[in-house]
């Protein structure tokens, strides 16, 4: 049987375990007149729980597992080390969320548990997999030995990891043939663009006539170019359009050239 507490709480009080594995008890007191008659209860107990003491009744307190040191911060679904002289008896690894009680409920707190691994001189424990099972926000660190005592928690935030940039499109422009160019009759018309890609690689060149309507060719090693033989006479709209690796896509501006007809 735990030891009573020395005050009745009632249901404004809090409860709040602290990062030395004790019980704060605070507060209380439901009545309009609790102030005035001296039940608001304006005090706090600390309850030392049997996890904390030896186990042979001397009442004295266990040693406890160290943790020397921890990072202040991990990303979700990462394994992170907890340097600890203790590892080969570590039984559990935990992360506990910082309370928020309010009468007689902690809308905070919860107890999330980690799969570990024991070095020498270290743990290698793995972080929550995502934000469902631990939100972000500032837990204690505890480390538990085979026994059931608990370290003393180390302050750790948890948080996801920041979201990749957007894909930037790549960009493109035709270099060769300029714009008004103009050709004899059944010429073979080299036509040429440059891209590139700032966050990752350009995957193909495609070269177009008539507005896109008509494929040319593609290329998919710098520098690009196709070779458009034997071209109809006629006026031409030419553009190039560049993929990169992520689907992204790019159109350049267009190059109007002329194809002169056979005299």
């Amino acid at each position: 049987m735990l030891e009573a507490m020395q005050l009745t709480r009632q249901c404004h009080s809090t409860a709040l375990l602290l990062p030395d594995g004790r019980v704060l008890s605070s507060g209380g007191g439901i009545c309009g007149t609790c102030d005035s008659v001296g039940y608001l209860a304006k005090n706090a107990e600390v309850f030392s729980a049997p996890y904390l003491f030896k186990k042979d009744g001397s009442g004295e307190l266990a040693p406890r597992p160290e943790v020397t040191p921890a990072p202040d911060e991990v990303n979700h679904n990462t394994q992170f080390a907890i340097t600890t002289p203790n590892a080969a008896s570590i039984g559990k690894v935990a992360l506990v969320r910082l309370g928020a009680v309010t009468h007689s409920v902690n809308m905070e707190q919860r107890y999330v548990p980690l799969s570990f691994t024991a070095g020498a001189g270290a743990i290698n424990a793995t972080a929550p997999a995502n934000a469902n099972v631990a939100p972000p926000g500032i837990y204690m660190l505890f480390v538990i030995g085979a026994e059931g005592v608990p370290s003393v928690a180390r302050m750790v935030r948890v948080t996801s990891p920041a979201a990749p940039p957007p894909n930037q499109a790549p960009s493109v422009s035709i270099t060769s043939p300029p714009e008004g160019a103009s050709f004899a009759w059944h010429p073979d018309i080299t036509i040429a663009a440059n891209s590139t890609d700032s966050d990752g690689t350009v995957q193909k060149v495609e070269f177009f006539r008539d507005n896109g309507a008509v494929k040319i060719g593609e290329d998919t090693t710098a520098p690009y170019s196709v070779r458009w033989r034997n071209a109809n006479a006629g006026n031409y709209t030419v553009t190039a359009k560049a993929t990169d690796n992520a689907g992204a896509a790019t159109t350049s501006a267009p190059v109007h050239i002329t194809v002169r007809p056979k005299h």
